[in-house]
């Protein structure tokens, strides 16, 4: 009868005590578990971290297995690109904890955290954000906000009966053109419609001599430096319609 020898792990643990002796910030901690428990063949090696702290440091919080599971799949997650991880070390554990669990590419996961960084957002918000715009559900139903509202009232465009709706994969199919606002919102319209095989999906600024995002009046409540953006972004874009039109 074969008998499985019991794992080694001594030398986890010695590293482990060298890391929590060397009292480091808790990103640069978390990301050394999370190497320690990558370097290991076990598949164990995670749970078998987090008990061994749990008893060797009773008064020390975080080392659940679950977290330390994340440690390690932070870790893998950034490796081969220094560069982010850099960045991903600038901002707090629970809000990379955040953008890892989240389904997001390499540079969503790098937008995110210099969004965090940026803007100081909290988990709560950041998990907000990652599911926001009109590529989500959040404002679905909801009627035109009342700062919006009363801006493209003052310039004489009815909101009247208008409510917000997700984008759909089929809409790639339905309509020529489909424009976002900014480069978070394009990011998930190419998630949502699977790609932009026909080249159909564009930046509104992109049209005009300044490209990039549309102003957000989520941050500063200047709804008239958005509504200049929009309204230069869509006299551009009708240009080029016209244009490709022969008028």
């Amino acid at each position: 009868m074969n008998v499985r020898k019991p794992t080694d792990y001594s030398a986890l643990f010695a590293a482990l005590d060298t890391l929590m002796a060397a009292k480091l910030p808790q990103m640069e901690l978390y990301c050394e578990i999370g190497r320690l428990i990558c370097d290991r063949p076990e598949k164990g090696a995670a749970v078998t971290a987090a008990e061994y702290l749990h008893s060797a440091y009773p008064d020390s919080s975080g080392f659940s297995p679950q977290n330390l599971r994340r440690m390690r799949d932070f870790y893998r997650a950034y490796v081969e690109h220094p560069e982010v991880l850099a960045e991903a070390m600038s901002v707090g554990w629970t809000q990379n904890v955040v953008i890892l669990e989240a389904e997001l590419t390499l540079q969503d996961k790098l937008w995110y955290i210099r969004a965090v960084r940026r803007f100081g957002w909290s988990k709560v918000t950041l998990a907000e954000k990652i599911a926001s715009a009109a590529t989500s559900t959040e404002e679905t139903g909801n009627p035109i906000y009342p700062l919006a509202w009363r801006k493209l009232t003052e310039h004489g465009v009815s909101c009247e009966g208008k409510t917000a709706r997700r984008l759909t994969n089929s809409d790639y199919d339905q309509y020529d053109l489909l424009i976002g606002m900014d480069r978070a919102s394009l990011r998930n319209m190419h998630r949502i419609c699977g790609g932009n095989f026909a080249g159909k999906l564009h930046l509104l600024m992109d049209y005009t001599d300044h490209p990039g995002d549309v102003a957000d009046p989520w941050y500063t409540d200047d709804f008239e430096t958005t509504w200049r953006d929009v309204l230069t972004g869509y006299q551009e874009l009708l240009k080029r319609l016209r244009s490709r039109e022969g008028k």
